[in-house]
């Protein structure tokens, strides 16, 4: 393998490419979850079923025609790098993530709601920061020639975290409170 076999991203790039995404994503609903909530309105029978999801299609079109967000807390922002093949991934690759998160949040007029931490420093961190960042190594077949590099951005809500069941504890509960439980 030689140096034209393999690519390089930089930090820059991903900065540059997160902070582009995160505005479009907070205010854009792709097209095939338009179709699907279409689809699923021509098939609802209840009034309320059918009332949410006009609503959920109002929200969409009113987004798209204001230049405004879907919903202005977003949660946390999740960026994924998927290489293969002779991908070169340097260590500071995800470095310029955070104030991308924080200038996309801020721009796409989120609001900012992310904490340091929900147990210990429940204060805000006042930029939607940090992203959880990850680098995914897919391994090609052998005669894959050209490597690749896919940037996966997914704008998360906290409450998709809640996974079986719910409590709710005051601030002031701490750890103690969650070690009662």
């Amino acid at each position: 393998m030689n140096e034209k076999d393999t690519i390089t991203i930089s930090a820059t790039q991903v900065a540059t490419l997160v902070e582009e995404q995160v505005a479009l994503l907070a205010k854009t609903l792709r097209p095939d979850y338009r179709v699907a909530l279409e689809a699923a309105l021509t098939r609802e029978e209840s009034e309320r079923g059918r009332a949410v999801l006009e609503q959920l299609l109002a929200n969409a079109r009113l987004a798209k025609q204001e230049d405004l967000p879907l919903c202005q807390d977003t949660g946390y922002t999740w960026v994924c790098l998927e290489v293969n093949g002779s991908v070169c991934v340097p260590a500071d690759v995800f470095s310029g993530v955070d104030a991308a998160v924080a200038r996309a949040s801020e721009t796409a007029g989120l609001r900012m709601s992310l904490l340091h931490d929900s147990l210990v420093n429940r204060s805000n961190t006042n930029t939607n920061t940090p992203a959880f960042c990850e680098v995914l190594v897919r391994q090609g077949k052998q005669h894959d020639s050209a490597p690749s590099a896919v940037l996966h951005i997914m704008l998360k809500g906290g409450g998709s975290d809640n996974a079986s069941s719910l409590i709710m504890l005051p601030p002031s509960a701490g750890v103690e409170g969650v070690l009662d439980l």
